[in-house]
């Protein structure tokens, strides 16, 4: 387990972070097997500075570590478990991992200021959701010391949506830029 927070060295670059990684063996049998699980999670909330204009700073309307725009920010979340069987037989073994997982992103960011609107801004608001799964499997057969026959089957997919709005001053959208849905699918 890992817990941050940085407060970086200029306005907008808060850090703080959460993470843990986990393995535990549920079943280990001789003729049964072995049954594990792993775990991974991590959240983090963060800033977002953005890159300055070399003519707003040498003119001096702000300053070197500054920032454009004080609520850019961002927070993203990671989730995944995984189940591995693993048994040896006497000539062949077995081995079959399944899988979960969760991501998510929210951005806040305005990294050109007031350069492409002057009125309102280039605040920009994105969110991106994943989920993905997937089941693999493997069997060797040792058919002599120096040769084995492997075969193996497995499906993964990710299901996601993202969607990315222009917002103003006062947080409201001003348009709509992207809406996508999908479904992904490999064997």
């Amino acid at each position: 387990a890992e817990v941050t927070r940085d407060e970086g060295f200029g306005a907008q670059r808060l850090l703080t972070r959460a993470t843990f990684n986990g393995r535990a063996r549920l079943l280990n049998v001789g003729r049964a097997g072995s049954l594990t699980v792993t775990g991974l999670g991590s959240y983090s909330t963060f800033e977002l500075p953005s890159p300055l204009r070399n003519s707003d700073i040498e003119a001096g309307r702000i300053d070197f570590y500054g920032a454009y725009d004080p609520r850019s920010e961002g927070t993203s979340a990671r989730a995944v478990l995984i189940f591995k069987y693993d048994h040896q037989y006497t000539q062949s073994e077995l081995s079959v991992t399944g899988y979960g997982g969760y991501r998510e992103l929210d951005l806040l960011e305005n990294f050109t200021g007031f350069l492409l609107n002057p009125t309102d801004g280039d605040r920009r608001d994105q969110h991106q959701e994943t989920s993905s799964f997937g089941l693999f499997g493997t069997y060797d057969y040792r058919m002599s010391p120096k040769l084995s026959l492997r075969g193996g089957l497995g499906v993964r997919g990710d299901l996601l949506s993202q969607d990315e709005q222009n917002i103003g001053r006062s947080l409201e959208v001003l348009a709509e830029r992207r809406e996508l849905n999908a479904l992904q699918m490999i064997s």
